[in-house]
């Protein structure tokens, strides 16, 4: 099975929002020329001068979920993957909808990606917009 990992201006972002914990992948060489090295344990600790955590899609997802309380969820429909978001209000109301796809996918007519990680990815660039304002 493939790993996907965030893109590099994800990782960027997610560095400002202080990822942190173990995670399979940096980039380095940044920003210049940024590189994924992939298939070791990371962390914050061990990161030399100018390189930046790079978690899976799925890492990133999870963090988001455990650290921000930010759930972001890949549904498939007949015509592709789409994405939303939700959000606990407090500890009783679990999974407020805050957000459904709200940009042009793959398929410009329906707003939907044709593999899960992509939509994956859009979510995350939806919940990393929304914790930036």
């Amino acid at each position: 099975m493939k790993d996907y990992y965030v893109s590099y201006q994800q990782a960027v972002k997610l560095k400002e929002l202080e990822l942190s914990g173990e995670v399979t992948g940096k980039y380095a060489d940044c920003p210049n020329d940024p590189t994924l090295f992939n298939g070791m344990l990371y962390q914050s600790w061990n990161l030399e001068n100018d390189e930046i955590l790079a978690p899976r899609l799925d890492q990133a997802q999870t963090w988001l979920r455990e650290e921000k309380e930010i759930d972001v969820l890949v549904f498939n429909c007949a015509c592709g993957y789409g994405w939303g978001i939700s959000k606990a209000g407090n500890n009783l109301t679990r999974g407020t909808t805050i957000m459904l796809f709200d940009e042009m996918g793959e398929d410009e007519n329906s707003g939907m990606w044709l593999s899960y990680e992509k939509a994956l990815s859009a979510g995350i660039d939806a919940a990393l917009k929304i914790l930036e304002e």
